[in-house]
């Protein structure tokens, strides 16, 4: 069961990522503190690989690195078009959207938190999200899920100070190819909270239209585990250039507590968890994906 940590917050939805210096960082000093004393195996070579870096939330990948002709501000370094993203019936929630035939340009992982307040009935309820998303592109599919669940895994036995804001300032300065960008939070015209896809501070630095904002166009519970893994979505375009579409899947954890009442007014909780998100190309990749799916 996933597990739910109070800490004291960071400001507003959409100030939640705040930049700073990696100095400031606890992680940038000692990233070994995120080193579980059992690391989760795996049989697979890449998949013990990317588990043991992903412990320190610090992956390399080698065939990024061979590749210099490729650069992230222009492309992605490998292709995922061919992935296909299988959507799994249910007969509840509202169903997902169909792929865009194009398929995905990137495949990120997310490494961070939900976030949840206690409202008036007692009950949680969301209050965003701040996670730090890296690039799987570039690894065998057959290990995108195991990878998802040795993250999880390795981020649950991260001591309980350690959060999505310190993985994202301890890697700041790293200039790590990995990292894709954050996931957060903003307040939307309505004054409600809108999810936001960021890749303007680091696979797409200098780009200011490098994000987007999604508009939630389907929902329906994790297939495993729905009491504890987030659900699964898809989402629509609401603002910027970086994709038309994007779905979450194959969550890990990020479900408050089911079993218990909270009180009102009581602090924030920020719930662990790891998903992939998968996002499908927009004008910003140049190819044309305004097709019916």
């Amino acid at each position: 069961m996933s597990k739910a940590f109070t800490a004291a917050s960071t400001g507003n939805a959409d100030q939640r990522f705040q930049r700073r210096s990696s100095s400031s960082s606890p992680l940038s000093r000692n990233l070994s503190c995120l080193v579980p004393v059992r690391a989760p195996a795996h049989p697979n070579f890449f998949m013990m690989k990317y588990a043991s870096l992903f412990v320190a939330l610090l992956a390399s990948t080698a065939a990024v690195l061979a590749s210099p002709t490729k650069t992230r501000a222009t492309a992605s370094l490998c292709d995922v078009s061919t992935v296909t993203l299988t959507i799994p019936s249910s007969t509840s929630g509202t169903p997902l959207a169909s792929p865009l035939s194009s398929g995905p340009k990137y495949i990120g992982l997310a490494v961070g938190t939900q976030n949840y307040t206690c409202g008036s009935a007692g009950t949680y309820t969301s209050a965003g999200a701040l996670a730090e998303l890296f690039d799987i592109s570039c690894l065998p599919p057959s290990t995108f899920n195991g990878l998802t669940t040795a993250a999880y895994v390795a981020w649950e036995a991260a001591p309980a100070s350690v959060t999505p804001q310190d993985i994202i300032d301890a890697l700041a300065g790293a200039g790590s190819p990995e990292v894709l960008g954050q996931h957060y939070f903003i307040t939307n015209a309505s004054g409600g909270l809108s999810p936001k896809w960021d890749f303007t501070s680091a696979s797409m630095a200098g780009n200011p239209n490098a994000y987007v904002v999604g508009v939630r166009t389907g929902d329906i519970p994790a297939p495993t585990d729905p009491t504890v893994n987030v659900d699964w979505l898809s989402l629509s375009n609401g603002g910027g250039e970086l994709a038309e579409q994007i779905f979450r899947v194959q969550t890990r954890g990020g479900q408050p507590p089911s079993s218990m009442q909270c009180a009102p007014g009581s602090a924030e909780i920020y719930v662990r968890y790891t998903a992939q998100y998968c996002e499908c190309p927009y004008q910003l990749f140049h190819v044309d994906t305004r097709q019916a799916s």
